[in-house]
């Protein structure tokens, strides 16, 4: 299921080949966190090779401006549903997951971290500090505010309260 990229899609066809959907933020958090809890229970380093490599290519190919950008987010007209404003957050908190696991790599995705939460702060971050969905800019009107995009922002405080750059 992983294509070219680097990247995982959403499934697989019937002939179990990669569907070619979406590359949804969430699934490589996922599955690099699979990957590392793999790792503690069998030693195998190489899992670990394949975690980052899904890691690095998240953040190569779904951002930004080095922010995490989903493919339905848009500053001035976002269509993306309340599933999909979490999956930022759902992508930071298996980021966590991964680097408690391997706190080795800490130092690799630092800075980046601390990145997704100051655009939290400084993009999402509207009146009564809810946060909305969209992070790498200001909303242009089309951005949405709700419980799952809160709790996605808030994702990304807390990892990067542990494993953010300060």
């Amino acid at each position: 299921m992983r294509n070219s990229e680097g990247l995982w899609n959403d499934g697989l066809t019937d002939d179990c080949k990669n569907n070619g959907q979406t590359t949804w933020i969430y699934n490589q958090g996922v599955v690099a966190s699979g990957l590392a809890q793999l790792y503690v229970a069998t030693g195998d380093a190489s899992l670990l090779d394949e975690a980052e490599l899904t890691l690095d290519a998240t953040i190569a190919h779904k951002t930004r401006n080095g922010i995490l950008k989903e493919s339905c987010d848009d500053v001035a007209n976002s269509t993306c549903n309340q599933d999909q404003a979490m999956f930022k957050g759902i992508w930071m908190k298996h980021l966590q997951y991964y680097l408690d696991a391997v706190p080795g790599s800490v130092s690799k995705y630092a800075d980046f971290i601390g990145a997704q939460e100051s655009a939290v702060v400084h993009y999402a971050t509207g009146e009564g500090y809810a946060i909305e969905n969209v992070w790498y800019g200001a909303s242009q009107g089309g951005t949405t505010f709700s419980a799952q995009s809160q709790d996605s922002g808030l994702a990304a405080h807390i990892c990067a309260a542990k494993y953010g750059p300060c």
